[in-house]
């Protein structure tokens, strides 16, 4: 099973995105970041420095958020992907979680579901 990540950015708070790539990058197989507004030369350089699976593509302009995820799908149909996971720029996965996540998509395995999501009355029955 191949899964990438897409990430729309728009004007992202850097220090943010770096915390949460790492489980990105770690448990998918590629991370692709949309600038839907231009992100620094110096944040790109970081990406490629310490990552190998992350593609940095896009405008650079606000194409809104359905075009750019668009983009994205059509990156993954491309590249044979089966899943892709899409995040704000603000959200993260914790460590290990995305793996349990996709084992809960594994288990479900059926052909009808065209999206997965988190259960919020998950967290109020936990509480």
């Amino acid at each position: 099973m191949k899964i990438c990540t897409a990430v729309i950015l728009y004007n992202p708070n850097i220090d943010d995105l770096k915390k949460s790539l790492p489980v990105y990058c770690d448990e998918t197989d590629l991370v692709i970041l949309w600038q839907n507004s231009l992100i620094n030369d110096e944040f790109q350089l970081y990406c490629k420095k310490n990552y190998n699976n992350i593609l940095v593509t896009g405008t650079g302009e606000n194409l809104g958020i359905a075009t750019a995820l668009n983009h994205c799908v059509k990156l993954a149909e491309l590249n044979d992907f089966d899943y892709i996971l899409t995040m704000d720029q603000d959200s993260y996965f914790d460590k290990g979680m995305m793996t349990k996540y996709m084992s809960k998509i594994i288990k479900n395995n059926s052909m009808s579901v065209g999206i997965f999501g988190i259960n919020l009355f998950q967290i109020i029955k936990s509480l």
